[in-house]
């Protein structure tokens, strides 16, 4: 069932409710009027009759002054001598009665209510088809009020329809200028932007992941095929099991990597209150490296594998990439810290490219797989933390800002 069917089926059976409600209200109230209006006559009247009788006016002439719709019969014992309407009162839920002692006679006084009852019940009928008429007329109402409503929504559809074979970015266009439609379209062209970019960053991740488990394995398997292809001295095949220990030292290290890249997105989000200072201790800390805390105790919510990864990742780029017997510098301080080195290279380095699987900035011998800024990318944006990457000439510096 479609919304459209489900919105008409509940307002029109919210419509058919009401409407029989005020139905049945209306034929209620018109009977208890009628009802209170005939007990009213016939209190009216037997007022005036035993008036009229006190004033020695005959009753004949009484009876027959009273005004229709009334009836009343006149009885001498059980014997009925007089009668003024169509036919006599009688007990029961079809007449409204009243009766009186008039010298030795009974007067009963009588309203019809079957006939009230016959006419409310016309009337009812026709109320019942003129609210059966509005009641499809509202309905066909909703319907298309519904449709019209819906239309914009039916629009969109299509259009994400239409650009869902598209293999570049997609934007739409938002079926009308009404606030929240236009809001709706703006956000859902945020999440194709970044389901586009992270598309776009997979398949390049993919591409590169190939290009660099390609090259130890054929590394690996070339020393392999070199040494069989002749008698080799056992110093020579020592070499090539050396290079093959070599190589394939890389491959775990770059498998590891490439596991923990992909377990971000499913890691703990457990926090624990952890002091920062206690982090750097100076047993795990690269060689010349100095440490300055510019406060006693920096504390921040953090969970503790995933930030140890973030230091362990920064500590050892800074260690790896550094120039010769320079110092690398930590400085602790609230709201942020901060990991700067100096290095060889005066090329100045993208920090957005610093961020992207796999890169290494072009003339770069020093060993790794490119994957070190990669996973503190990933570490900071797991924890809702903030990374600046600065790569001047002749320096790096990498600044994570954390909530105080």
């Amino acid at each position: 069932m479609t919304l459209r069917w489900r919105f008409t089926g509940l307002i029109s059976l919210l419509l058919a409710a009401l409407l029989s409600l005020g139905l049945w209200g209306l034929q209620h109230f018109a009977t208890r009027q009628s009802i209170h209006h005939s007990q009213d006559l016939i209190r009216a009247a037997g007022e005036r009759i035993l008036v009229g009788v006190r004033d020695h006016i005959p009753l004949r002439e009484l009876i027959r002054e009273e005004p229709q719709p009334l009836s009343i019969a006149v009885y001498q014992g059980p014997n009925l001598i007089e009668l003024v309407g169509h036919e006599p009162p009688a007990d029961g839920e079809n007449w409204e009665i009243q009766r009186l002692n008039v010298h030795e006679r009974q007067v009963v006084l009588g309203f019809p209510i079957y006939q009230s009852k016959e006419a409310l019940g016309r009337q009812a009928r026709f109320l019942s088809w003129i609210g059966a008429l509005v009641w499809g007329g509202l309905s066909l109402t909703t319907y298309w009020v519904v449709g019209q409503t819906l239309k914009p929504i039916q629009e969109l559809a299509n259009q994400a329809d239409q650009a869902a074979g598209n293999s570049g970015p997609t934007l739409l266009a938002p079926p009308s200028q009404d606030g929240e439609l236009v809001h709706l379209v703006s956000t859902l062209n945020q999440l194709l932007g970044r389901l586009h970019q992270r598309s776009a960053r997979r398949e390049q991740f993919h591409v590169a992941v190939s290009h660099e488990l390609r090259t130890p394995l054929q590394a690996l398997l070339g020393h392999v095929e070199l040494a069989l292809l002749r008698p080799r001295t056992p110093e020579d095949y020592c070499k090539v099991l050396e290079e093959c220990k070599t190589q394939t030292g890389r491959l775990t290290q770059l498998i590891e990597a490439l596991l923990l890249l992909n377990r971000l997105d499913y890691a703990p989000t457990a926090s624990e209150v952890i002091d920062l200072n206690e982090c750097f201790p100076e047993t795990s800390l690269p060689a010349h490296t100095q440490v300055i805390f510019l406060q006693a105790e920096t504390r921040v919510s953090a969970n503790q594998p995933l930030l140890e990864v973030l230091l362990r990742n920064l500590l050892g780029n800074a260690d790896k990439h550094r120039s010769q017997n320079s110092q690398i510098l930590v400085e602790v301080g609230p709201g942020q810290f901060k990991i700067e080195n100096q290095r060889d290279s005066q090329t100045l380095l993208d920090p957005e490219k610093l961020r992207e699987p796999f890169f290494r900035a072009t003339g770069n011998s020093t060993p790794g797989n490119g994957l070190g800024l990669a996973l503190v990318a990933a570490v900071v944006e797991r924890l809702g933390w903030e990374l600046e990457l600065q790569a001047p000439p002749g320096s790096f510096v990498a600044v994570v800002r954390y909530p105080i």
